[in-house]
């Protein structure tokens, strides 16, 4: 998340990103910080980061299920 609002944050500005996880537990600390200061400085940074480009960021819990049908989808075409 942060390489891309870092690198490529002006071609995003004005819009927004949608991550898609399958890990819960990131999704949540994304979305609500941690008990590690650490961590929730690297968070912190983020969301400001985006604030500069004016980047809405939202993290959404998928279960996997969007690796899995690409995997499906690219072993039926090769």
């Amino acid at each position: 998340v942060w390489y891309v609002v870092h690198y490529f944050g002006k071609k995003f500005k004005n819009r927004k990103i949608q991550f898609l996880n399958d890990n819960m537990a990131v999704v949540s600390t994304f979305e609500h910080g941690c008990s590690d200061p650490r961590l929730s400085e690297y968070i912190r940074k983020i969301h400001e980061e985006a604030h500069n480009y004016n980047i809405a960021l939202a993290m959404e819990w998928d279960g996997g299920l969007t690796r899995l049908g690409y995997w499906e989808f690219h072993r039926e075409w090769t």
